[in-house]
C-alpha cells in the first residue's frame, strides 16, 4: 500500500501570522505549532515565499 500525504495550503492570514512572528525572531517550529502546523509546513512557506531568517 502506497502511503500519501496530503498537503493543505496555508491561508493569507497564516501567511501573514508567519511574516510578523518570523520578524520578531520566533522560530519555525514555535509558529508552527501556534499555527496547528508541522514545522516543516513552515519551512516550506517561508522558502517558498522568501520571509525566512537566519536561526
Amino acid at each position: 500500500m502506497k502511503h500519501t500525504t496530503h498537503h493543505t495550503q496555508l491561508v493569507g492570514q497564516e501567511r501573514d501570522m508567519i511574516a510578523v512572528w518570523r520578524g520578531q525572531g520566533m522560530g519555525i517550529n514555535e509558529i508552527g505549532r501556534r499555527l496547528g502546523r508541522s514545522g516543516s509546513t513552515i519551512s516550506r512557506e517561508l522558502d517558498r515565499n522568501g520571509h525566512r531568517q537566519a536561526g
